[in-house]
C-alpha cells in the first residue's frame, strides 16, 4: 500500500498495512510511542527526542526518563542501546530491582561490560506498547 494512500485513508486503531505477501500490521499498535537519545557525561542531557519530557540524572550510569505519553501499564517493553566509551562495550537495563516503572517513566543503568555503572556519551532508550 503507498504511503498517500495510508495517509488519504487516516491513520487509526482500525487501520492496517499490508507487508510482503498478504502479512498485515496494525499502524498504531506497531509505533514507538516514546524515544529519547542522551548524554550522562558531564551534565546529563537529551539530544533528540519523541514524546520525551525530561531526564533525570540519579548519579554514575543511574538515570529516569519520563514521557509525556501516557502508557497503558507498566507492562510496555523498552528497547536501548549504550553507546562505546573507550575499548568497553557498555550496556543499558531497565533497573527494575530499584524502581518500578511508572505509566510515564522508566529508570535505567547503564553499565561496562564488568558490571560497573558508567555515563556514556550517547545512549537510547525507546517504549513500545499500547498508550492509554
Amino acid at each position: 500500500m503507498a504511503l498517500t494512500q495510508v495517509i488519504n485513508k487516516g491513520i487509526g486503531a482500525g487501520n492496517t498495512v499490508t507487508g510482503e505477501g498478504s502479512a498485515t500490521t496494525s499502524l498504531q499498535q506497531g509505533l514507538v510511542k516514546v524515544w529519547t537519545s542522551f548524554e550522562m557525561q558531564g551534565t546529563a542531557a537529551t539530544f533528540d527526542s519523541f514524546a520525551h519530557s525530561s531526564l533525570t540524572d540519579n548519579g554514575t550510569g543511574d538515570v529516569t526518563l519520563t514521557s509525556s505519553a501516557v502508557m497503558a501499564n507498566v507492562l510496555y517493553a523498552h528497547i536501548g542501546m549504550a553507546g562505546l566509551d573507550g575499548n568497553s562495550l557498555d550496556s543499558i537495563s531497565q533497573c527494575y530491582g530499584q524502581t518500578v516503572p511508572t505509566t510515564t517513566a522508566a529508570r535505567y543503568v547503564i553499565a561496562y561490560a564488568n558490571t560497573s555503572l558508567s555515563d556514556t556519551k550517547n545512549s537510547g532508550v525507546a517504549r513500545l506498547g499500547d498508550l492509554a
